[in-house]
């Protein structure tokens, strides 16, 4: 019954425009949610490094950002499960050595699971979602 904001990071991304940049855009969005008093959305960063960013090590991101995690999650998986979401969201992720090349996509998905918004990159605001609510 919640809409979900989802996208893809890595944790050891050091290209600022990038990773970091798409979580900051998280942050924001949540925080403009709950200063609206929304309440069914959800706000999910899955990580496509798997093999480094293990749940302790996205718990200590999430931690050392100071984000709530009530409705802000960060998770990871087998590798080919989260292939398998990058290709069927149009991410491309090449890893590299400790890097990836990669794209950035933010989408929201109704409560029907349709995709309902999609923005590229890291330079939306929080409400080009909001809109939506």
């Amino acid at each position: 019954g919640k809409r979900v904001v989802l996208n893809f990071i890595f944790t050891r991304c050091p290209v600022a425009t990038m990773c970091p940049a798409a979580t900051a855009k998280m942050m924001a969005l949540q925080a403009a949610a709950k200063r609206r008093g929304l309440t069914n959305l959800e706000l999910v960063s899955i990580s496509f490094d798997s093999a480094y960013d293990t749940p302790p090590v996205l718990k200590k991101y999430a931690t050392e950002r100071g984000i709530d995690t009530k409705n802000f999650s960060f998770l990871t998986g087998p590798e080919k499960a989260i292939r398998d979401l990058l290709a069927q969201f149009g991410i491309i992720a090449e890893p590299g050595e400790n890097i990836f090349k990669h794209t950035l996509a933010t989408l929201l998905i109704g409560a029907d699971g349709k995709i309902l918004h999609r923005e590229d990159g890291s330079n939306w605001l929080p409400n080009d979602f909001l809109k939506f609510f």
